[in-house]
């Protein structure tokens, strides 16, 4: 028959493996391949705000007014803009060896970004025939290599 203590010891027993399993379920391990689920949905949504700012920016081009393009309307897109890449930059620093192809084009984002926003404070006059798309289109590109790097990181684990 077993004694008092034996009984108690089997129920600690019993209830550590009950605890241990039911955190070993609840636990997730990820191995870091390159890909980053902020990083990509961060991309994603830079693109977003970055067409909306363009596409705003674009009609006051295309008016009769010299001053509604001022950087200065604009303040809270870069302010945005600043943060976003920030944390890209940070982020894509704790992804280790494989992430050195996300780190360029992260830096790359960044210099045409910063690019964009000096064309715009050096001043873009009013030119109803011009929408600057091949502006539009190099921030475009930089955002969708990122975004078709995550995704072959996340499909192969590797980039091509």
């Amino acid at each position: 028959m077993a004694t008092a203590i034996e009984i108690t010891r089997q129920r600690i027993i019993c209830w550590l493996i009950i605890v241990c399993c039911t955190l070993a379920v609840s636990c997730k391990v990820t191995l870091i391949t390159g890909y980053d689920t902020y990083i990509d949905e961060t991309a994603m949504k830079m693109k977003r705000d970055f067409n909306r700012h363009y596409f705003r920016l674009v009609r006051t081009i295309q008016d009769n007014d010299p001053n509604n393009q001022n950087i200065s309307h604009f303040i809270a897109y870069y302010d945005e803009m600043e943060l976003d890449i920030m944390l890209l930059q940070d982020r894509s620093k704790y992804l280790g060896k494989k992430s050195t192809m996300v780190q360029q084009q992260i830096a790359n984002l960044a210099e045409i970004m910063y690019t964009f926003r000096k064309v715009h404070a050096a001043g873009i006059k009013d030119n109803t025939g011009d929408d600057k798309r091949d502006m539009q289109n190099a921030v475009n590109s930089s955002l969708n290599a990122i975004t078709e790097l995550q995704m072959a990181l996340r499909i192969n684990g590797k980039s091509k």
